[in-house]
């Protein structure tokens, strides 16, 4: 047995020692083994954009608004009616003085909306910080009135200035004039698709909502089912006239201020109000 042994041995050494360090060959997985899984890493997921904190204004539906022009708070004080909401302009507040206007309003439990277009205005008395890379074509019926690329970040640095501005002088809430770019592309000769807009404005929401300030849209009914969920009520011009009151439902349970110029009717629906007058400020 012992020779026997060492027969096999000096058979197996040389042929373990003639192939050298090459491995031989690959032998078949013991089916008893369980094959290994080779499991994908989980993908990180894309980074979100975390919800406004905060609390602001979150206006229902209105029964009265007012938006007018005033010299002086004398005045503001005579034109103010008995309503829900009224629409000043913010230089107007600023000439008065602090939170004079706010504070009268509220003590009449009327609450505050600054307007603001998103476009340059040259007889704004911050027009020279206008950001020059925003501005669009001029408005073909206002002089010294140009369109505003609301994409971009210098033109929401510069609305945030305002929001703050309203803010510090006791506004509850910030009307956007001029934000339905898409649906001027050729007027404004800003190149904006739908979806971008929406984007933007959704920002600008953003923004005012960080700051403590509800927000209104202006017009735009290619976006109201978008940017109602976003915005805490809407400000429409001439929708009878335009045949565009209905694309607005979706602001339902919010403000929905209609404006009619010179036109012979206003048409409300459910949870809407209308003002007839002969022009935004009047």
């Amino acid at each position: 047995m012992k020779n026997r042994n060492a027969f096999y041995l000096g058979l197996l050494l040389p042929l373990l020692f003639a192939g050298g360090c090459e491995s031989g060959p690959t032998l078949p997985p013991d089916p008893e083994e369980p094959p290994v899984v080779v499991v994908p890493p989980t993908p990180t997921p894309a980074p979100t954009t975390p919800p406004v904190t905060g609390t602001w204004w979150k206006p229902g539906t209105i029964n009265s608004f007012q938006i007018f022009h005033f010299d002086g708070l004398a005045d503001f004080k005579s034109q103010l009616r008995s309503v829900e909401i009224v629409t000043v302009e913010l230089e107007q507040m600023s000439d008065v003085g602090g939170t004079k206007v706010a504070d009268y309003a509220h003590s009449k439990g009327v609450k505050v909306v600054c307007y603001t277009s998103e476009g340059y205005e040259d007889w704004r008395d911050d027009a020279a910080q206008y950001p020059k890379d925003a501005w669009g074509k001029e408005m073909a019926d206002w002089k010294g009135e140009r369109w505003g690329d609301p994409r971009k970040p210098s033109l929401h640095a510069f609305l945030g200035a305002r929001m703050d501005r309203c803010k510090a002088m006791g506004g509850d809430g910030i009307e956007l004039d001029n934000m339905d770019q898409d649906g001027n592309v050729s007027e404004s000769g800003i190149k904006i698709t739908r979806a971008e807009n929406v984007v933007a404005q959704k920002k600008l929401a953003d923004l005012a909502h960080s700051k403590g300030l509800a927000i209104m849209a202006k017009n735009g009914p290619q976006n109201a089912v978008d940017l109602a969920p976003h915005f805490d009520g809407v400000w429409i011009e001439q929708c009878k006239k335009y045949s565009e009151c209905d694309d607005y439902k979706a602001y339902k349970g919010k403000p929905i201020a209609m404006l009619e110029y010179g036109f012979t009717s206003c048409a409300p629906f459910a949870g809407s109000v209308c003002n007839k007058q002969s022009g935004y400020f009047k």
